[in-house]
């Protein structure tokens, strides 16, 4: 896991409050104890001035004391505010996890009404042709298309959240954040099946519909979004399925 920074933390919470999630009391207590640290120390307001002699001296010696005390005060809160950040970059990590769990229940109720929109578009259409589609499908690419983005919204979501908890960034962050390939087995299945299926999702980044219906067409694929520190091990499951690709065509080549 990676060092997490404080800007990243208030992105992940700002995220997590965009999307109605469950903000543990940690997290709003050290949100408002920040606050407090980043407000006090402020030189107080001059008094008015009073007319009569007396009432002035009185006043004098008490702006002076809110001075003196604002100024001690001030110290002390430099002091502590080197441990703010950290406070509240910890809270957010611990919460984070929970959060994930949390979109992970919608997107799979997205998945599947994407895969429901799906089975009424045919094979092979994509948003070029949608002027020549019947209304009915037209109607189910339109569901689809909304569906695929909120679940392109929501893996976007879980990655901010991930970082906080100091998830580090990968290539193909985005497809291993949703996509779990089954154990390994015959290279050759990689080779002829899931490299295929998930060079479809690349090629289709920027075709929500068609990029999430590589994969979840692609039935030896589990769809669905990743727990915090997960993603590693997703990538690294996919590596063993290159790595058992490569072995079998050293063999073929081995006996050619």
């Amino acid at each position: 896991m990676a060092h997490v920074n404080h800007a990243t933390a208030q992105r992940a919470l700002a995220v997590a409050r965009e999307h109605g999630l469950d903000i543990p009391a940690a997290v709003d207590d050290a949100e408002r104890a920040a606050a407090v640290i980043a407000h006090v120390g402020r030189t107080p307001d001059s008094p008015s001035v009073p007319a009569d002699p007396q009432a002035m001296r009185q006043a004098l010696a008490e702006h002076a004391d809110a001075i003196q005390h604002a100024r001690a005060t001030g110290r002390a809160a430099a002091d502590l505010a080197r441990h703010v950040p950290a406070m509240v970059v910890r809270t957010i990590a611990e919460a984070a996890p929970a959060w994930v769990n949390e979109l992970a229940g919608r997107f799979a109720n997205a998945r599947d009404d994407l895969a429901d929109a799906l089975d009424g578009i045919p094979p092979g259409v994509d948003d070029t042709m949608l002027h020549r589609i019947p209304a009915a499908a037209f109607a189910a690419w339109q569901r689809a298309a909304g569906h695929a983005r909120q679940l392109d919204d929501l893996t976007a979501a879980r990655n901010h959240i991930a970082s906080a908890a100091g998830e580090q960034g990968t290539r193909d962050r985005d497809l291993w954040a949703v996509v779990e390939l089954p154990p390994v087995g015959d290279g050759r299945l990689f080779t002829h099946q899931h490299a295929p299926a998930l060079r479809q999702w690349r090629e289709n980044r920027r075709q929500p519909v068609l990029k999430w219906r590589a994969v979840l067409d692609h039935e030896p694929f589990a769809v669905s979004l990743a727990a915090v520190g997960e993603i590693e091990q997703r990538v690294g499951l996919w590596q063993e399925w290159s790595d058992a690709a490569q072995r079998r065509h050293q063999r073929i080549f081995s006996r050619a």
